[in-house]
């Protein structure tokens, strides 16, 4: 039988899933703290591209957070 945990480390979708969410973590705490960088290009098109998470919880903190940035 194979580890469950080791199943979802090599599942590239809840790999993609866990990455989203720690974006989204990191992205918002540093909203808080008021150290986010609005000119960081990189950080933006991941934000972006977390809009096609298949959660869609996930979407709408994604579009909520960039909204939050402006």
């Amino acid at each position: 039988m194979v580890n469950s945990n080791a199943k979802a480390e090599a599942d590239p979708i809840l790999l993609a899933q866990a990455e989203t969410d720690a974006l989204l973590g990191r992205v918002t705490e540093q909203i808080d703290l008021d150290t986010f960088d609005a000119n960081d290009a990189e950080t933006l098109r991941l934000l972006v591209e977390s809009l096609g998470d298949t959660r869609g919880m996930t979407r709408l903190r994604g579009a909520e957070t960039l909204a939050e940035i402006g």
